[in-house]
């Protein structure tokens, strides 16, 4: 596909040169604005995408509102024949085709489906992290195969859910620390990996992965830093505090390292997640210093306002200082 050039150079190109309105329109035309035949692809990828939802959350509703009316040997039969489907229809087209992308990330929701139907028929008794645990590891190997960012975040998302529920549910009593230690580590593992894997396939993630999971990332690390910031030391024991140091560390080093990388690579998501942080965790700090009262509230007021409209400038001011150094 074509590369489109921003409509802000060719702006720009017109104020530093002598070409005509007629020649910008005619560029604006060629290399800016959408084609119908982009319009189409869009279109049809959006209609896919619709339909395959429709298709899943047809499954799921069909299930829910006939669950009392089938038989064991019924269920198993739908679920096993759709899935069968999915996964046929990913291998005829192939891994590099949408279709087959989309039919595979339908197969994987499908493993899930399959799970828990047969959870419920037996009783296993199991737990709710067991089912997911036993979801993430079948679509492990489809995952890393697929090439596809949805069924990335598909994967993300059960992962995150998986170690929610083992600390809520198979180790009761955990400190704050350790839990959210263990979801800092595995959403920055989340993060890298399919870059890391792509190199060998070819493949990028989308944006919004990268988006979704490094926001996940600095939310995970700033609360860490307020229960941090908060926690009264002489109050607990030192077993109560594991991995409070960690969590820190990793936090602040994430937060240096984001901001290098953002001014390195001049990538203005992750700068502005650094300045949000930052603005984010001396809000915390204030929150600590002041108890709650009319002088308190009006620091904070003055201290929100001003951050945010410090943030405003420094990265508007940060994209003009970029967008100069590329032209």
């Amino acid at each position: 596909m074509e590369k489109k050039i921003n409509k802000d150079e060719l702006y720009l190109l017109k104020e530093c040169s002598s070409i005509s309105d007629t020649k910008l329109n005619e560029l604006l035309e060629e290399h800016s604005y959408a084609k119908v035949s982009e319009w189409r692809m869009f279109i049809s990828y959006f209609i896919l995408a619709l339909g395959a939802g429709l298709a899943l959350s047809g499954v799921v509703f069909f299930f829910a509102y006939n669950w009392t009316e089938m038989s064991s040997f019924v269920k198993f039969a739908v679920i096993i024949l759709l899935l069968i489907a999915a996964i046929g229809l990913s291998v005829v087209k192939g891994m590099d085709s949408l279709i087959g992308k989309v039919a595979l990330l339908g197969g994987s929701v499908l493993i899930g489906v399959l799970f828990a139907v047969f959870g419920q028929v037996y009783q296993t008794g199991a737990n709710a992290y067991d089912l997911f645990l036993m979801w993430v590891l079948a679509i492990t190997a489809w995952t890393f195969v697929s090439k596809f960012t949805p069924q990335w975040l598909l994967y993300a998302v059960l992962a995150n859910t998986t170690l929610s529920l083992y600390f809520i549910q198979a180790v009761k009593g955990s400190n704050a620390f350790y839990v959210l230690l263990s979801l800092l580590v595995l959403n920055l593992l989340l993060l890298g990996l399919p870059y890391v894997i792509g190199k060998f396939q070819e493949f990028k993630a989308a944006i919004y992965y990268k988006v979704i999971m490094t926001f996940a990332c600095y939310v995970i690390g700033v609360v860490g830093i307020a229960f941090i910031v908060f926690t009264n030391n002489l109050k607990y024991s030192k077993s109560e505090l594991t991995g409070m140091i960690p969590l820190s560390v990793i936090t602040i080093a994430g937060i240096i390292l984001g901001y290098v990388q953002s001014e390195r690579r001049k990538d203005i998501l992750l700068y502005s997640y650094s300045l949000l942080a930052i603005v984010s965790i001396g809000f915390i700090v204030l929150l600590r210093l002041f108890d709650i009262g009319i002088g308190s509230l009006l620091v904070y007021a003055i201290y929100i306002v001003g951050a945010t409209m410090g943030m405003i400038k420094m990265i508007t001011g940060k994209l003009k200082m970029w967008k100069d150094e590329r032209a």
